[in-house]
């Protein structure tokens, strides 16, 4: 007989693995013992709008991770078209527990090709009870519980128990949804702020970092316009310091963007004379829920964006032979004319005679469908840029 302790303990194992992925096979087998033994016990959730699994989390004492692995694939690949049990979850009541003895007669299983090929034939099930556990317009969660052929069905009593769970699984489930989407968007938004060409850096109402892109990092550990002291974001030059200090405070206190270039540090013989543009903004308002440390998270009070203006925007000489076939030299000759180069600059620049230049220009437009060299001009112009490994860059 079940004991309060035990409730409480499943109670919390179901509320703890919604927050603890890794728990709910312990969960799951508590939940097995609590109706009397189950073989094997199935929470699954569909996508409604296209019928695709969105997770299934099952446990068994009888069969290893393997066995439970190559069920499910069979599963949803031939067998759950035609389970009938999909059908008593649709009844009004289905929120309550159900046997599949109750409503299935022994005729009907014995002619059932999903009982006697798949659930008796390879799984060797053949009582089950299971509960619809939540559907809305977008999602749906199920309960499955399973015996063997020469266990006894489940009865009234065990069905009674597992009613005493549902409404507590159904909300943990919810939960546990919940903290799956949340953890997907953060990592697409990551994804996202990674391929910007551009420097993010999240920052909180002290000008603390606390998060930036795979480029914020890169412009931090390169120097020259910006760097990170004690865990504050600071120009590289101590005159542009006090400038980004005063942007900052603007943002934070008057919830004003603000904007400044920065020169950065660069010595006499530095040919490159190039800039970062700055531009500061308030973060979006997070939720209490968000995750710290990631796109937003809960403390950042300020996103700084830069940009530097000696950063490459033009295709590079890859991605042009890569789109046009090119030959190595055609692609040199075609990243120039990208940036925006004459024909004469170009040859000085690779320090090739004109008519040399002028036979790889013919190459180029021809290959790239360009009716006109100014029609290369501007069909190159339109391209956009990636960033490439540094060592890739030509």
């Amino acid at each position: 007989m079940q004991s309060a302790r035990e409730f409480d303990d499943l109670m919390a194992s179901l509320y703890e693995a919604a927050l603890q992925p890794s728990f709910w096979a312990e969960a799951l087998s508590r939940l097995s013992r609590w109706v009397g033994g189950a073989d094997l016990c199935h929470v699954l959730g569909w996508d409604v709008q296209d019928g695709s699994a969105l997770f299934h989390l099952d446990v068994s004492p009888i069969y290893d991770a393997d066995a439970l692995l190559g069920h499910d694939h069979l599963y949803f690949g031939t067998y759950r078209a035609m389970d009938p049990r999909m059908s008593l979850l649709e009844r009004p009541l289905a929120r309550s527990a159900v046997a599949d003895h109750q409503f299935l007669e022994s005729d009907f299983v014995s002619r059932s090709e999903f009982y006697q090929d798949y659930l008796m034939g390879i799984k060797r099930v053949r009582w089950s009870a299971g509960a619809r556990l939540y559907r809305d317009d977008l999602l749906c969660f199920d309960l499955a519980i399973e015996r063997v052929h020469d266990r006894p069905p489940f009865s009234p009593a065990d069905l009674s128990r597992l009613d005493q769970v549902i409404g507590h699984l159904r909300r943990a489930l919810l939960l546990y949804w919940r903290m799956v989407e949340r953890d997907m968007h953060h990592a697409l938004s990551a994804r996202c702020v990674n391929t910007v060409d551009h420097g993010l850096i999240a920052l909180d109402s002290f000008g603390r970092i606390v998060s930036m892109n795979a480029r914020g990092e890169a412009m931090l550990r390169n120097g020259r316009y910006v760097l990170q002291k004690e865990g504050l974001l600071l120009a590289a030059s101590a005159v542009e310091s006090r400038g980004l200090r005063a942007a900052f405070d603007q943002v934070v206190h008057a919830e004003v963007a603000s904007s400044l270039r920065l020169f950065g540090l660069r010595s006499k013989a530095d040919d490159d004379q190039g800039s970062c543009a700055v531009m500061l903004v308030r973060a979006p308002v997070a939720r209490p829920a968000t995750k710290a440390g990631s796109w937003f998270s809960s403390c950042a009070h300020v996103i700084c964006l830069l940009s530097c203006q000696s950063d490459e925007r033009s295709p590079n000489a890859y991605q042009l032979m890569d789109l046009f076939g090119l030959t190595a030299g055609e692609g040199r000759v075609a990243r120039l004319l990208a940036r925006g180069l004459t024909a004469e600059e170009c040859a000085h620049e690779l320090g090739l005679s004109v008519n040399t230049l002028r036979t790889h220009i013919k190459a180029v437009v021809q290959k790239s469908g360009a009716r006109s060299l100014a029609d290369l001009y501007r069909c190159l112009a339109r391209l956009p840029s990636a960033r490439y490994p540094q060592d890739h860059r030509r």
